[in-house]
Order: structure tokens, then sequence, then C-alpha cells
């Protein structure tokens, strides 16, 4: 059995999979298996793939019947998985060379069942990495629910929420915790979210080996092509949706966890905050002013978009501990 299961959502991506693809086989520790999940793309991507599969037998390819989103790719995936740790790593994205075999030996030695590192931020377009995600005084800590929940938010120059870690295959099967398929954007905040409300073991580094491709380069000023998450005003109704089931499902289960669940009604705030500042700005932008006025009278606009400014406020690389 592989010692990391590596499982990669992959959707019309035939212009990166390759990169992303390398990064795995490029791996110093060498006992991993990669599973591609291809959610019915229309280029080039299943060929670029199965190409791979011929060269190593590491490499599996399974394509799914319908698309349905990297919610339902990467959980099949997961079931198809055999290794004692299971890892994403997204098409457009790269490990470096050391990380696999870097987050092994600390999860061991640590006893950890969640470890997850700082990550590199790449502007596609200026073909440079920008620099680390975020600076932490030493170079662990531990990672609890509160603490996730306080690193997250939108406007942040990193949330917690991007974070890919490797976790222990068998705390899944035994919680039973999967990606939500109800959700397309903002899948990996429920992810966590579902792990860390479990009490895990977890631990995040201040150690960058995750190389994330930005959405918008920092340095570029341009939109990646390979991006696929919508940053339109229906992108982040979706977004706060997938925040609300988080909520709801917090409630159900644990009202009396009141701190944890009072961080993420405030995260909540922000990013609907976000979501209605975005909405005013697409009604000027469009001209329709009187829709705008509207938006910005509706009830606690203002008191969410001032929790949003705060957010925005602690757009830096500071990790509240």
């Amino acid at each position: 059995m592989p010692v990391v299961s590596i499982i990669m959502a992959a959707y019309n991506s035939d212009e990166f999979i390759g990169r992303a693809i390398d990064s795995a086989i490029n791996q110093t520790l060498s006992d991993w298996e990669l599973i591609i999940i291809d959610d019915c793309s229309r280029d080039n991507t299943a060929t670029i793939a199965l190409d791979y599969c011929k060269k190593d037998q590491r490499i599996i390819y399974k394509r799914t019947e319908q698309n349905s989103g990297p919610s339902h790719a990467r959980n099949i995936g997961m079931s198809l998985a055999r290794g004692t740790w299971i890892t994403i790593l997204d098409s457009d994205d790269t490990f470096l060379a050391e990380r696999l075999e870097r987050l092994v030996t600390i999860a061991e030695n640590d006893r950890l069942d969640f470890i997850a590192d700082n990550i590199l931020y790449y502007d596609k377009d200026a073909d440079e990495i920008i620099g680390n995600a975020y600076h932490m005084p030493r170079p662990s800590m531990e990672l609890t629910l509160l603490t996730f929940l306080l690193n997250c938010g939108a406007g942040r120059y990193f949330s917690f929420s991007l974070l890919k870690p490797l976790v222990r295959l068998s705390l899944l099967k035994e919680t039973g915790i999967r990606y939500d398929e109800a959700i397309r954007v903002g899948e990996d905040f429920h992810f966590i979210f579902s792990i860390l409300w479990n009490g895990t073991r977890a631990a995040v580094l201040s150690e960058a080996l995750y190389v994330y491709t930005l959405p918008f380069g920092l340095k570029s000023r341009r939109h990646s092509s390979t991006t696929r998450t919508d940053h339109s005003v229906t992108g982040w109704d979706a977004i706060v949706s997938a925040k609300l089931r988080v909520l709801d499902y917090a409630v159900s289960s644990a009202p009396e966890r009141q701190v944890e669940i009072a961080a993420l009604t405030n995260l909540i705030d922000a990013y609907r905050g976000e979501q209605h500042w975005r909405m005013i700005k697409h009604h000027i932008r469009s001209k329709n002013f009187h829709l705008a006025l509207d938006a910005a009278m509706k009830n606690n606009t203002l008191r969410l978009i001032a929790k949003k400014i705060y957010y925005r406020l602690a757009r830096t690389q500071r990790i509240y501990q």
C-alpha cells in the first residue's frame, strides 16, 4: 500500500495538468499514488493523463459519468485511495519536491492526524512565485477549530480555508467525513471544518511546500486562465450559502459550542459584507444607481460592510494564534 494517496480533480486542465503531475512524480518520497478524477473535460486532459498512466503505474485515471464539480470528483478519488495518508493537489498547482516526505515525517513523529504547510503564491502570467502566504513566529503551531476560523475571512491576504492538508485516511473512514457534494464553491472550508470539528490532532507549519496558482496575479494584475473559481456576484452568493450550511450543521449538532459558533457567525457576516459590497459595485458599474442605493439601504448592510472592512484591515500575513 502507498504511504500517500494524492487526489487530483481535473476539468479542462490540458494547459497545466502536466506541470502538476510532474511535481508529484518528482517527490523525494516515492511511495505514493496519484488518482486523477477527470470531471468530464472537453479538452485534451484525458489524453495527457492517460499518457502519464502508461509511463508510471502509480498514476490512476478515472472519468466521471457527468460533470458534477470538484467535491464529487474528490470523493470518488478518496473512495479509491489506498494510502495511509491522503492529500489534494489541484490540477493547476504544484508540490515542491520534498513536500510529501516533510509532511509525513513531521506528522508521524508528532502523532498527528492532520498537517498543513504554508503556501507559496504563484503568479502564472508573471511566471513568478510571489512569496509565502503567511508568516508565523515559530516553525509550527497547533491548529484548532477556533484558530482555523480566526484565520479565515473574505479579503484576508490568506485564508486558512485554502490550506491543502495531509490527512490520515483512517480518520476519514472512521468519521465518514467527505466533501459536501452540494457545495461547488468553498468546498475546502467545509471539509477542513468538519475534520477540526471532531477535535482532530492537527498542526500547521510555517514552511511553504505547496505552490498555489493565484486566480488574480498580484504582480501581473491579470486574472489567471487556470482558475475555475467564480468571483462574480453569483459566485459570492454560493460562497455565503456554503458557509450557512456549515453554520446550520454546527448549531444543530452542538449548540453548546458557543465560542466556535460565534466565530463562525462573525466570519459569515464578513462574507456577507463582501457579498453586499460586490452587489453594490456591480449595480454601479451597470449604471443601475437606484438598485445600488436599494442594496445599500437593506437591513444590516452597513453593519455587514463594516465587518467586511474589519477583515480587510486584517489583510496581512499575520496569523492569529
